[in-house]
C-alpha cells in the first residue's frame, strides 16, 4: 500500500484546488492519502480554529471524501490522540487539560475528563469517515508523559500502553484499526515491557518513521534516546566531533537484554538502516514505513531533493525486504502547530513520482513533454543548490526554457523554477548580510564602500519586492489564508527586515567615515 500524506496545518491549498490534488495523487498510482487535517476539520466545537473562515464546512468534507472514493484512493484521517495537540491546547480555554504548561502539546492523561475531551475528537473524525478502515492517532514526542513519568518514578512504556489501550478501544467500536508512530516505545526502549507490548500486535499497526535513511550504515540510532559507540570515539578522524552533540548515550550502556535485540543490526560500530522495521515485523506487527518528501530540515523553500528520494527509495526497498504493510510519504506542513510553515505541498510532485516508481506503480510522466532524465537532473541538482552548491539561477533559466515543452502540469513546473530564484536571492541577501557583520564594528573603510554596500542592498530590496510578486500571484492561484501569508512573510520579509538593519549599520558607518577620513 503506497499512501501519500496531507498535512493541512501548513500553507492551506484552496477548497477548488482539492480535486486536482487528488486526482494528481490517483494518477501516480497511491493507494490511499493519510490527512491529517487539526483545525480545519468541521468539529462540533469551532473554539480552537485560529482562523474560523478557513475551516471546512461539512459539505466541503463530504466532497473531499467522495472525490477520494471515486478515484479509489482511501482516505486514512490522522487524529492525534496523545501528544501533538498544540493546536487545541494554545487555546486558554483548554490549557487545563494539557501536562505540559509551558509547551502545552501532551493531554493530561491522568485526568478523565481531558482524556474524554480528546477522545470525544477523535469519535466525531471516526464518524465522518465511515469508509476507512484505518484511522492514524498519533501517538509520537508525548514529551509530557515521558516528564511526568521521570518526576513521579513512573515507567513511560507502562503509561503510554494504558493510553493506548483506551484508544485502540475506541478504534474498535467504530470498525477501525489504529496505526501509531513507533518512536515512543523506540526513544524509550524497554525490553521488560516489550511482552505486553507484543500484545497489541493484533490491534494496531506500526509506522516507523525515520526521515534520514539513505541506505548506507549509521553510527547512530534511535535506542532509548539516541545513542552511539564508544568505539566511535576510537578513531582519530572523529576527534572533536559527536553524531549526536550534547547529551550523548552509549550502546554500551543498554542492559544485556536489549543490546542482544539490536546485536542482528549492529556491527560494533555502526547500525543497519531502518532496522526497527525488521524488529517489528519479526515480533509480529503489521508495519507501515514512513520516509519523507517534506520535512523540517527543509524549511520554507524546496526540499533537499537528493536527500529525500534516497530516503523514499531506500524505505521502499526495506518494505520490500521485509514484506511490510505499506509505505507512507510524509509531507510535514510545519513541524509542528507552532513552527512555521515549509513550502507548499505542489513543490513535492517529483520525490511522488519517485516514490511511485520505486513501488513499481509505472505512473505516466508528471511532466509530460521533459524526459525523465531531465526532470531528475534538475531537482537532483536543485537538492544540492539546498546544500552547498549555487547554480540555482542557471538551473531555473533552463527551467523557463524548456517550459513551452511541458504538455501537463505546467503550473507545478513554474513553481519549481520560481522558488529556484527565491533560493538564489535568499543566498545573495545572506551574503550582503554577512559581508556587513564582517566589517560591523570595524572603521577604516572608506565612505564608498559602505556606499556599495548600500547599493547592493538596495538592488537585493528591489529584486525580493518584484520577486515577492510574483511568487504570491503564482501560488496565490491555488493556495490562501493566513499560513500562506506567515510562509510568504518567513520567505521574503524576514531578509529584508535583515537588510534593513544592515542599512542603517552602513548609513552610520559612511558617516563616521565621513568625518574620519574627511580632507
Amino acid at each position: 500500500m503506497l499512501i501519500s500524506h496531507l498535512d493541512f496545518k501548513g500553507a492551506l491549498p484552496r477548497i477548488s484546488h482539492l480535486p486536482q490534488l487528488l486526482q494528481d495523487t490517483a494518477a501516480l498510482g497511491f493507494d490511499a492519502v493519510l490527512v491529517e487535517y487539526e483545525d480545519v476539520f468541521p468539529f462540533a466545537n469551532d473554539e480552537f480554529s485560529a482562523a474560523p473562515d478557513e475551516r471546512w464546512s461539512p459539505q466541503t468534507l463530504q466532497s473531499f471524501l467522495d472525490e477520494a472514493a471515486r478515484l479509489n484512493l482511501e482516505v486514512i484521517p490522522l487524529q492525534q490522540g496523545l501528544a501533538h495537540l498544540e493546536w487545541v491546547f494554545r487555546w486558554e480555554k483548554f490549557h487545563k487539560w494539557t501536562l505540559d504548561k509551558d509547551y502545552p502539546s501532551t493531554v493530561d492523561f491522568n485526568n478523565a475528563e481531558a482524556r474524554n475531551f480528546i477522545f470525544g475528537l477523535l469519535d466525531e473524525v471516526l464518524e465522518a469517515h465511515p469508509q476507512s478502515r484505518y484511522v492514524h492517532v498519533g501517538m509520537d514526542e508525548a514529551h509530557g508523559m515521558v516528564g511526568w513519568a521521570r518526576d513521579n518514578g513512573a515507567d513511560v512504556v507502562t503509561l503510554f500502553l494504558d493510553h493506548l489501550d483506551e484508544i485502540c478501544a475506541r478504534c474498535e467500536a467504530h470498525g477501525k484499526t489504529p496505526i501509531i508512530w513507533s518512536d515512543m516505545i523506540e526513544d524509550n526502549f524497554n525490553p521488560a515491557a516489550l511482552s505486553r507490548f507484543s500484545t497489541f500486535k493484533d490491534r494496531v499497526i506500526l509506522c516507523s518513521w525515520d526521515y534520514s535513511a539513505d541506505g548506507t550504515r549509521h553510527v547512530a540510532a534511535r535506542i532509548d534516546g539516541q545513542r552511539t559507540t564508544r568505539a566511535w570515539l576510537d578513531e582519530p578522524q572523529n576527534a572533536g566531533a559527536s553524531p549526536l552533540g550534547p547529551g550523548t548515550k552509549w550502546i554500551e550502556d543498554l542492559d544485556e537484554n536489549a543490546r542482544e535485540i539490536i546485536a542482528p543490526f549492529y556491527d560494533g560500530r555502526t547500525f543497519a538502516p531502518l532496522f526497527w522495521c525488521d524488529i517489528w515485523v519479526q515480533m509480529g506487527f503489521q508495519v507501515i514505513g514512513a520516509s519523507a518528501s517534506r520535512a523540517s530540515e527543509d524549511f520554507a523553500v524546496m526540499p533537499h531533493f537528493h536527500k529525500r528520494r534516497a530516503n523514499i527509495e531506500t524505505w521502499q526497498s526495506k518494505i520490500e525486504e521485509t514484506g511490510a504493510l505499506g509505505h507512507v510519504v510524509t509531507s510535514w506542513a510545519r513541524g509542528t502547530t507552532f513552527c512555521p510553515p515549509i513550502f507548499p505541498f505542489d513543490l513535492t510532485w517529483p520525490l511522488l513520482e519517485d516514490a511511485a516508481r520505486s513501488a513499481e506503480k509505472n505512473p505516466p510522466p508528471f511532466f509530460k513533454g521533459i524526459d525523465r532524465e531531465t526532470v531528475s537532473r534538475l531537482v537532483l541538482t536543485l537538492g544540492r543548490c539546498r546544500e552547498s552548491w549555487s547554480i540555482e539561477t542557471q538551473i531555473a533559466d533552463e527551467m523557463d526554457a524548456l517550459e513551452s515543452q511541458v504538455l501537463a502540469h505546467v503550473w507545478e513546473w513554474k513553481c519549481l523554477s520560481l522558488m529556484a530564484r527565491v533560493l538564489s536571492w535568499q543566498k545573495r541577501a545572506a551574503a550582503v548580510q554577512d559581508e556587513v557583520d564582517y566589517f560591523r564594528g570595524g572603521v577604516r573603510l572608506p565612505a564608498p564602500e559602505w556606499q556599495r554596500r548600500l547599493n547592493d542592498q538596495a538592488e537585493i530590496t528591489r529584486s525580493g519586492t518584484a520577486l515577492r510578486a510574483d511568487v504570491a500571484s503564482h501560488f496565490g492561484e491555488r493556495y490562501a489564508g493566513d499560513a500562506f501569508e506567515e510562509w510568504l512573510r518567513d520567505v521574503f520579509d524576514a531578509p529584508m527586515s535583515r537588510l534593513q538593519n544592515c542599512a542603517a549599520i552602513c548609513r552610520n558607518n559612511m558617516e563616521i567615515a565621513r568625518e574620519r577620513y574627511a580632507l
